[in-house]
């Protein structure tokens, strides 16, 4: 243990020793924690940049990530504060960045719009959302307890040297503070907690191995983990289809419940006493509002219990779609699923002239797990708090589709795959789009659009394959049926030999 306490504060003195050579310093550093909608977390670090090398100009800035913390990223963004000016931000390479003993650890640079002279002040907002922001404390608890949470971060760490900082961790309407731990903090009835000012002197210890800070805190709001999504998109030019699945395994992250399991006594006691639980009894799901076709399966079959708001006014708003499990999810429980929908191809698919297609696709859904027992439900009741830790989006294009080309408006990798379905003859192409820890704002109206070129001549292959495979299974039916597979006998020699003589 003393070995790898001494290997990460070497590896984060050097780092630090890299990037401090280049004379940038961070001369104020606010970072903001909010933790109003679990289980996603913002952190906003606003700081003062300021160039103090005699006569070199900078055009980057470096954002050090630790790897506890970049495992949990979902999506990070720089912009000037002054002007509201968007950086662009990517992932250096660890080899470059670093040396190997701080390998663990993730540095992304920050290109400035225009270089920073010797002397000057810049203005940053660090943007990053995480998941798993928190984690229950106690992890057991009776399930009409309240829900507690620990916020815990190691803050301090820095790529470059920092002067001053303060930490300012905002909490839900609901929450409400019960433990704070950390130097020179102070908290206020509005679930705010502040950590420090720290000068200069007090981040010499932060410069290496950071400096612990957590806060304990009750907040009894629904929150869950979509482990695995996939959602997959069917296009049918036939029928003027386009259908979507997907399939769900979430997770609870409330306090798992004791030994002697879930009680149904308790759970409706609960209900009517304090008027509220700790466990998950829906989930709500926004589809578009021209969807139709509705089905909703688990691991036991079709599932009945499930209610679909009134068609919107507005042909852009969407609908939304509450699914009841089979039985209510208390803390640590897992629920899996799949739910699908038919939409009309034509409001999703565009001519684009000489063949080609142009498909757009939402990226994804809303979700979001409820603890309420109503029954009328509305847009007012969908709330971000399932994080999607692991997504796919397949998209199957029409058997024969060519020349594929897939446009985000964000950074992805896909793929191009080839499978078969019933009846195919030479394959579909499928686009692959995979992402880990979907940040919030992909949930809002982020969409993909997929362009293809698709001939005529490829709509009749399925048909003419099919026809050509009865018209050859009739043929086949009519010679076998010709054949004298037998012996013959005494009488059937006779009667061949009087016909031939007729």
């Amino acid at each position: 243990m003393r070995l790898s306490l001494l290997r990460a504060l070497l590896g984060a003195t050097l780092a630090a020793g890299l990037c401090k050579a280049d004379g940038l310093v961070n001369a104020n550093m606010i970072q903001t924690v909010r933790l109003d909608r679990l289980p996603y977390a913002t952190e906003q670090l606003g700081v003062v940049v300021e160039n103090t090398d005699a006569a070199k100009t900078h055009k980057a800035y470096d954002i050090l990530v630790p790897a506890a913390k970049h495992r949990r990223l979902a999506s990070i963004e720089v912009r000037e504060r002054k002007t509201g000016a968007k950086l662009r931000v990517y992932k250096r390479d660890s080899s470059a960045a670093r040396s190997a003993d701080a390998a663990e650890d993730t540095v992304y640079r920050a290109v400035f719009n225009r270089a920073l002279a010797p002397g000057e002040k810049i203005g940053l907002s660090v943007d990053m959302e995480l998941v798993d922001a928190v984690r229950p404390r106690p992890e057991a608890a009776e399930q009409t307890a309240d829900q507690s949470w620990m916020w815990r971060d190691v803050v301090g760490r820095q790529a470059y040297d920092t002067r001053k900082l303060k930490v300012v961790v905002k909490l839900g309407a609901d929450a409400a503070v019960r433990r704070v731990d950390g130097p020179q903090s102070s908290r206020d009835g509005a679930g705010l907690v502040v950590f420090g000012p720290y000068a200069a002197a007090n981040l010499t210890l932060a410069a290496t191995a950071g400096l612990p800070l957590s806060v304990v805190f009750r907040d009894n709001g629904e929150q869950m983990d979509a482990t695995e999504h996939t959602r997959e998109c069917f296009v049918s030019h036939w029928a003027d289809d386009l259908h979507i699945a997907d399939r769900y395994d979430v997770r609870s992250r409330a306090p798992r419940l004791p030994t002697n399991g879930l009680d149904k006594v308790q759970q409706t006691m609960a209900v009517y006493m304090q008027g509220r639980d700790n466990l998950v009894k829906s989930l709500l799901v926004s589809v578009p509002a021209d969807a139709r076709e509705f089905y909703f399966v688990d691991q036991i079959g079709n599932v009945s219990t499930s209610a679909l708001a009134p068609v919107p006014k507005s042909r852009d708003a969407p609908r939304l779609l509450q699914l009841k499990p089979r039985y209510p999810i208390p803390g640590s429980w897992r629920y899996a699923w799949r739910h699908g929908f038919s939409v009309p191809l034509s409001n999703y698919l565009r001519v684009a002239g000489g063949g080609r297609y142009s498909l757009r696709v939402p990226f994804i859904e809303h979700i979001s797990a409820s603890a309420s027992l109503k029954h009328s439900i509305g847009l007012g009741d969908l709330k971000k708090n399932v994080a999607v830790l692991d997504y796919a989006l397949r998209i199957s294009l029409p058997e024969g589709a060519g020349q594929v080309q897939v446009e985000t408006p964000f950074e992805a990798v896909h793929r191009i795959e080839r499978s078969w379905y019933y009846f195919d003859v030479v394959g579909r192409p499928v686009v692959v789009i995979e992402m880990r820890n979907v940040p919030t704002h992909l949930m809002d109206d982020a969409h993909v659009v997929v362009s293809y070129s698709h001939g005529l001549l490829h709509l009749w292959v399925k048909p003419a394959a099919i026809a050509a495979f009865f018209l050859s299974l009739f043929a086949l039916a009519s010679v076998f049926s010709r054949l004298q597979l037998g012996l013959l006998g005494g009488d059937a020699r006779d009667r061949a030999k009087l016909k031939k003589e007729n």
